[in-house]
């Protein structure tokens, strides 16, 4: 990897990405005071929050996750919350924004026991401020309306709708010091291994899958769908740190099939 690329490409990406929160927040609704964090990396995993306010919402305190996008259009697919976008130099299957911002939502949540006892909500949405409404289509595609019910999207011409989903949840500063405890809250899964497993026999979703996961799940299932139709067969090899959300060494989860 080159280290001097990849810093130069972050920081253009921040060059770009900053003046437009900046003037998101520039509203007068939003509490000068309120909190705000950048980069933000979650505990015992590779994955950063690209941006994260804090605030009161008249009752209760809340963390709004903002997933930043460069993208100025996608093109839908058949994979489970997973799009088709230019990204790292090329065009490449990942997941959908509103799925990572969710992601990292619940998994902030359930490793975070003080964010629990402190009722701390943590509200996700995705801002693609450079993104064409032309291709709205593409990233709302109705596959994805789950997800997005979940996540809201907010493309380039959707500045005074993102302003008023922060008004929602951002009234005034928050009660407490919301990314200490974020930071320095005390590590503790949500529920038991043995809990989990009861309620995914039940048919419960348990587990909420990030990134690379979210994208070698839906190909496997996609395959599968593929197979039962044609009664084809399918290898499919994932590379990639056994156990773990974390990529392989290239910083990819690879398939051959």
């Amino acid at each position: 990897m080159d280290i001097r690329r990849e810093n130069y490409a972050e920081f253009r990406s921040w060059e770009n990405s900053l003046p437009r929160m900046a003037m998101i927040l520039s509203d007068s609704m939003i509490p000068d005071d309120c909190q705000v964090a950048i980069e933000y990396q979650i505990p015992l995993t590779s994955k950063r929050v690209d941006f994260m306010v804090g605030g009161n919402d008249g009752n209760h305190d809340n963390v709004v996750i903002v997933e930043l996008k460069q993208w100025e259009k996608c093109e839908a697919t058949s994979r489970e919350n997973v799009v088709k976008a230019f990204t790292g130099g090329a065009e490449r299957y990942v997941a959908h924004p509103s799925q990572q911002a969710y992601s990292y939502a619940k998994l902030i949540e359930n490793l975070n026991e003080t964010v629990r006892q402190e009722k701390i909500s943590m509200i996700p949405c995705t801002y693609l401020h450079n993104y064409l409404d032309e291709y709205r289509n593409q990233i709302c595609h109705k596959a994805y309306k789950d997800i997005i019910s979940e996540s809201p999207v907010f493309l380039k011409c959707d500045g005074t709708n993102l302003q008023q989903y922060l008004i929602r949840y951002i009234k005034r500063k928050p009660n407490k010091e919301l990314f200490e405890i974020i930071e320095h809250g005390k590590l503790k899964p949500s529920k038991s291994l043995q809990d989990a497993v009861g309620s995914i026999l039940n048919g419960k979703q348990e587990f909420i899958m990030i990134d690379e996961q979210q994208l070698a799940y839906a190909t496997i299932l996609k395959l599968v769908q593929n197979s039962l139709k044609s009664n084809d067969k399918y290898t499919v090899i994932v590379q990639g740190c056994l156990g773990t959300s974390v990529p392989s060494n290239s910083g990819e989860v690879s398939y051959n099939f």
